[in-house]
């Protein structure tokens, strides 16, 4: 494997111990996890917090990932990084009027020196009004990216948003097969968690959103979100609800070293379980020394209306 300090690989200058990659969406930043042993050479660079770091092996790539900790433990050193800067941690109450999608997933990237990029949502959604309410620039673009069906996910140094139902539609990346008494995969159907129907209502707007897939009479309504028309608060109710209910069928497989791994790619699962069908990873986390990769994926569904 290389480690990439600041454009330079010093993966051969210390002994490294284990090294993890934890990559996410919905929110959660990446981060990588780094023990060594006899890290003289690790501190003749210098490190400093947001200093950049880079992990590769095999193919896979960590991104752009920023230094965030260094502890030392039991004789060896374990160092943290993060795919958001420190800067990304600054908790600000804001508001915004009459801004577009684009401009507002970019100006919160570049208040933590990052770039920004939508993929299969349309940039030209303009937000009447908007409050953040103490929140990191990060948490505040989670939760627009809620309301718009996508996944927020910061990698590679950019603020990145995703739509799920592109990526339900997007070509699957790999096959797995699985069989019932497999090792190393668990799966979890929790139809009780579904919501049936989501309404939205404001002074201004009211509308409903349905799950023809969920049958438990789970209905909710939701009055605190600033939608001013119809269409705004139908748009969020059809969002809310996929972000919701995507979350009730999840797949973990662990397997030897999967480069093809990835948050937001989308996986097929065939077999004689009730598993088969189609996914899209969530979460991976990649052991680069024990070589091995464990995914949580979640069901693709194209029930709501």
């Amino acid at each position: 494997m290389e480690l990439y300090y600041q454009g330079v690989d010093i993966a051969y200058m210390v002994d490294i111990t284990k090294c993890i990659h934890h990559e996410a969406s919905g929110g959660r930043c990446d981060c990588l996890e780094i023990e060594m042993d006899h890290a003289g050479a690790w501190y003749s660079w210098g490190p400093k917090t947001d200093d950049v770091i880079v992990a590769s092996m095999n193919g896979y790539q960590t991104g752009t990932l920023y230094l965030n900790t260094i502890i030392p433990q039991n004789g060896k050193f374990r160092i943290l990084a993060t795919s958001v800067p420190s800067a990304a941690r600054r908790k600000t109450c804001a508001t915004y009027e009459n801004i577009r999608l684009n401009d507002l997933l970019a100006s919160c990237a570049a208040e933590c020196g990052m770039e920004s990029g939508l993929y299969g949502l349309d940039g030209q959604i303009l937000y009447s009004f908007l409050m953040r309410n103490a929140e990191s620039a990060a948490a505040f673009m989670n939760r627009i990216a809620d309301w718009e069906g996508a996944a927020f996910k910061t990698v590679g140094g950019r603020f990145a948003g995703i739509s799920i139902l592109q990526m339900q539609k997007a070509s699957a990346t790999q096959n797995i097969e699985i069989s019932a008494e497999q090792p190393g995969v668990t799966y979890i159907r929790r139809d009780d968690l579904k919501w049936s129907a989501l309404t939205i209502k404001t002074p201004y707007a009211e509308c409903i959103a349905q799950d023809n897939g969920a049958s438990n009479g789970n209905y909710v309504t939701m009055t605190h979100l600033p939608a001013m028309n119809d269409v705004e608060a139908g748009r969020w109710a059809r969002g809310l609800l996929l972000s919701n209910n995507r979350k009730a069928e999840r797949l973990t497989i662990s397997m030897e070293f999967n480069a093809g791994f990835a948050a937001m790619t989308r996986v097929d699962v065939s077999g004689p379980t009730d598993a088969s069908g189609e996914w899209i990873i969530d979460e991976v986390e990649h052991d680069m020394i024990g070589r091995k990769s464990t995914a949580t994926l979640f069901r693709c569904i194209d029930t709501i209306r």
